[in-house]
């Protein structure tokens, strides 16, 4: 009988963060090793553009027709990514007054405490979760079938495993992935370090201090009795060993689909230099020949980014930078999903002049962000107190952007990756990154990158041994480089990371060329052809556990 896989996680068919690439990369070698590869959903929270409704199979309508009884309307379809896979998409909005006894259900089978968990912090995921391991049991039941796997990432679809553990005689086989710990990301978020700290806490009760017990627990108990736990990264590895009491089974590193970052480096440079003109266009205008286009992007978390060194080295930069009276500029785009603001109508304004080439009074400073964000904001106010406020002299300018970039952003217009490939440089610095999707994107944009030591993909690259620097075609290059964060204080971080921005700013266009030759290059070692093996032994190892807990059954 051929396997089925069924993956399990809040971003099919929407993005939020990693995960969703995660899945949507790698769909191309699942469904080279599953001929039963499903992605499952939320429908409620999917964006149905991406989303194409089909007839239910045969096979599958009439647990379809069971379940939607009980108040599970499911959604069979193809999901429109790189490589169109079949997927479930489930509406759970006519189950929710089961709530109460899921809950109870989760106390009594597995002492979890959700008794002041939230709909929106806790109740709606684990309500759709759990409405996803009921219609696989079902399934698993209809096909008569001892190959199902239901594979389950973070907390939030664990409810789809919680439930298939209350069943006696389960067919199904379970795979929980943690892509981060939810304690880790929450003493990290709270100005807390980590690694000071691990060793000296009760987990369980550090959890009840911060208010994420429900998910923390959910979480340990998730890593407990799945057939295979895993999670993503030796970082994280390290956390979950601490504050779960238990070692992943196995590492689920990701990869990436490389060969699909076919983008034209010169075209979307030339984009770009047409907007720094537009941007900049009531300042003093910019000379995009002589400019270096630096990026970060990733969640609103500052601390946890990297972002707060990001900007104070690049505040020694621009100091540098102007004590040498270099004719170089270099533009930062800081790409991070902020929120929904007005654009500010000075960018508006400049953009409108430059389109006309009308000759408008020019102003003394440009606004530092695409649209109207607080000044308030961590971000705004760390700029403007280390001086980086885009004036006439500054050599090192700002673009803050905090909106999505999906080509309608009314600015760049551009998608995300159209507009990284055409950079010069990416910078992650992280202080708490579990795995950390950025930087590998940005190689395979053909995009040289600076990782840490504290993210998942640094610290991968240090143990593999690339040590930073590689060669290609007997030239040296130092296209990914680890800063070096672990054991060290912002100051020393802030002095490493400038140390390495200026050496960036050294190069000729000829070597940044050659940089990113060398980037495009080093990305096809992370490619999921050599990295989805591990999810082969993942669902392996889980048949095994399987078969060994039904024999002492």
């Amino acid at each position: 009988m051929s396997k089925f896989v069924f993956e399990i996680s809040w971003e099919v068919c929407n993005k939020v963060g990693g995960i969703h690439t995660v899945i949507s990369s790698k769909v191309h070698e699942a469904k080279k090793n599953f001929e039963n590869y499903y992605c499952v959903g939320n429908y409620i929270h999917a964006k149905k553009e991406n989303f194409i409704e089909h007839n239910v199979p045969n096979e599958f309508r009439k647990v379809f027709e069971k379940v939607k009884k009980m108040g599970i309307d499911a959604h069979y379809g193809i999901w429109k990514i790189n490589e169109e896979t079949n997927c479930i998409l489930i509406d759970y909005s006519n189950y929710t007054t089961n709530t109460p006894i899921v809950k109870k259900e989760l106390w009594e089978q597995f002492k979890i405490d959700s008794l002041n968990s939230t709909w929106y912090d806790y109740d709606e995921a684990i309500i759709w979760s759990w409405c996803c391991g009921i219609l696989i049991e079902e399934l698993s039941l209809k096909l008569k079938n001892d190959d199902i796997f239901l594979h389950a990432h973070e907390w939030m679809s664990g409810g789809a495993i919680f439930y298939c553990k209350t069943q006696e005689n389960s067919r199904v086989k379970t795979v929980f992935t943690t892509h981060a710990t939810m304690l880790g990301r929450s003493i990290s978020g709270n100005n807390i370090n980590l690694y000071d700290l691990e060793k000296n806490i009760d987990p369980n009760k550090f959890a009840y201090s911060l208010n994420v017990h429900t998910k923390h627990q959910s979480e340990t108990v998730l890593a407990k009795i799945s057939d295979c736990f895993t999670t993503v990264s030796d970082i994280t590895a390290k956390e979950t060993e601490f504050f779960y009491s238990k070692k992943p089974d196995i590492i689920l590193y990701n990869g990436f689909n490389t060969q699909k970052m076919n983008y034209d480096f010169s075209r979307e440079r030339e984009h770009i230099n047409e907007f720094l003109k537009a941007y900049f266009y009531l300042n003093s205008p910019i000379d995009v020949d002589n400019t270096q286009v630096i990026f970060t992007s990733g969640r609103n978390e500052v601390r946890n980014k990297g972002v707060d060194i990001l900007i104070s080295s690049l505040a020694k930069l621009n100091e540098h930078l102007k004590r040498e009276n270099s004719p170089k500029a270099i533009v930062c785009f800081i790409l991070l999903l902020i929120g929904d603001f007005k654009e500010d109508p000075l960018i508006r304004n400049s953009f409108d002049a430059y389109k006309n080439k009308s000759q408008s009074a020019k102003k003394k400073y440009t606004p530092l962000s695409t649209h109207e964000i607080p000044t308030d904001n961590p971000i705004i106010k760390q700029l403007f107190s280390l001086g980086l406020c885009n004036r006439e002299d500054d050599k090192v300018k700002i673009i803050l952007n905090p909106k999505y970039l999906d080509s309608n952003d009314g600015f760049f217009n551009r998608q995300y990756y159209e507009i990284t490939s055409g950079c010069d440089l990416s910078v992650f610095a992280s202080f708490y990154e579990p795995w950390g999707y950025t930087p590998l994107e940005s190689i395979s944009c053909g995009v040289p990158t600076i990782t840490s030591d504290l993210a998942g993909f640094g610290l991968y690259l240090q143990d593999k041994g690339f040590n930073n620097c590689f060669l290609l075609d007997d030239k040296k290059s130092c296209s990914i480089e680890v800063l070096k964060r672990e054991g060290k204080s912002y100051d020393e971080a802030v002095d490493s990371l400038f140390f390495l921005l200026q050496k960036f700013s050294n190069k000729t266009a000829k070597e940044l060329y050659f940089e990113k030759e060398v980037s495009k290059e080093l990305s096809k070692q992370f490619d999921w052809s050599k990295f989805y093996k591990n999810y082969l032994e993942a669902y392996e190892f889980a048949s095994k556990k399987a078969l060994n807990t039904s024999k002492l059954d």
